[in-house]
């Protein structure tokens, strides 16, 4: 009688991630926002967004940070 054992190795998965995007306006930043939340690929654990000016050319844009969480 012979035995067979599978063994499977460790798979590499992500499970977690922070993002940073730079968007021109407060509109993108929502909107990115609410896109994230509706995601089924992964489940947004925090956001962030900040305006940010740019002081030589008094240029606006901003900052939106998304921590996102996998295969939970």
């Amino acid at each position: 009688m012979a035995y067979v054992f599978i063994v499977e190795r460790k798979k590499k998965m992500l499970t977690k991630r922070k993002d940073t995007y730079e968007v021109d306006t407060e509109i993108e930043a929502k909107q990115l926002i609410e896109d994230a939340k509706q995601s089924v690929e992964f489940e947004l654990k925090k956001y962030s967004s900040q305006k940010k000016e740019i002081k030589k050319t008094g240029e606006e844009y901003y900052i939106v940070i998304l921590e996102k969480e996998y295969g939970l």
